[in-house]
């Protein structure tokens, strides 16, 4: 193993592990304020801290002369759509569930890929994807037989996991001419824009504009909302873009499923959530088929055989 292998692990095992807590720190802090209140403090401190970092020269970047209009529907669909979706669902699952749903949107990908961009699937990666969604339709339709189940939760987190996949296709069509740190700002600062105007609006209808600041009386909403706004939206970008180059795409999204063993552990040893065992299954289920079709693209890309 050489140092650029060494460096691109440890900024990968950076990001995903702080990417993985991020379930546990999204329940904390709305078990606490209201969720348009939460989204727009993580959102808010994210974009204060990319501009200050922007400001005094750590990181460069520039939207002069670039295609500024296809960031529209990006935007819309991350943060808009899928940071409340996602958002609702964690309030109304248990953050191990939720960790385990996540972790089939690189399988997604792969579909809306072949639907979208005409992008063939070798037979191992139509495997993988098999694989994966038979693992977390068993964990929906067993879920759905518990006594406590919430659909709603439930549908949220299938409709973050479907934006979160449209992303990456939209983004994988823009790559090209608009940067990763462009896009990250821009999705920094149109969540701040959205999210606080909503929030302030739902406040002064309710008469109740405290609310605004109340929560930061709580130490965990304080702590969790500087995790997400600034650990989650922006260092563990910054971590796994210098992974990306040092590792390369494929072995980087390998990595990627440590988020969802993170999110897991978390959620059964700090909130206590129960894990049964068609979780542990099906949680496998998913792991094996995201591999196995990770594995696939990158030696149909080589030319080796399935």
């Amino acid at each position: 193993m050489n140092a650029d292998d060494r460096k691109g692990i440890l900024y990968v095992l950076l990001g995903n592990t702080i990417f993985g807590l991020s379930f546990l720190f999204s329940k904390q802090a709305l078990s606490v304020a209201p969720l348009m209140v939460v989204l727009m403090w993580r959102f808010v401190l994210a974009f204060v801290c990319m501009s200050l970092l922007r400001a005094v020269g750590v990181i460069h970047f520039s939207f002069a002369g670039k295609p500024v209009k296809k960031l529209i529907p990006v935007v819309i669909a991350q943060p808009v759509i899928y940071f409340v979706v996602e958002a609702v669902g964690i309030s109304r699952t248990s953050s191990s569930v939720a960790g385990i749903m996540v972790a089939t949107s690189p399988v997604i990908v792969y579909v809306m890929a072949w639907f979208f961009l005409k992008e063939r699937l070798s037979r191992g990666q139509l495997l993988g994807v098999l694989l994966s969604i038979a693992g977390v339709t068993g964990i929906i339709i067993l879920d759905g037989f518990q006594p406590d189940a919430d659909w709603v939760g439930i549908v949220c987190m299938l409709l973050a996991m479907l934006t979160g996949s449209a992303y990456n296709i939209m983004v994988r069509g823009i790559s090209r001419e608009i940067g990763a740190l462009e896009i990250t700002y821009a999705m920094m600062a149109v969540g701040a824009v959205c999210f606080s105007g909503v929030a302030v609006v739902q406040c002064a209808l309710e008469g109740n504009m405290a609310a605004l600041i109340q929560p930061f009386t709580y130490p965990q909403f304080s702590m969790a909302v500087v995790y997400l706004g600034i650990l989650a939206s922006v260092v563990a970008y910054f971590a796994i873009n210098k992974a990306l180059p040092l590792l390369g795409a494929g072995r980087t999204s390998a990595f990627a499923n440590l988020t969802t063993v993170i999110s897991m552990a978390a959620g059964v040893v700090v909130l206590g959530e129960s894990l049964h065992g068609y979780h542990l299954v099906g949680a496998a289920m998913i792991l094996l088929g995201v591999w196995w079709a990770e594995r696939a693209g990158q030696r149909r890309q080589i030319g080796a055989p399935m």
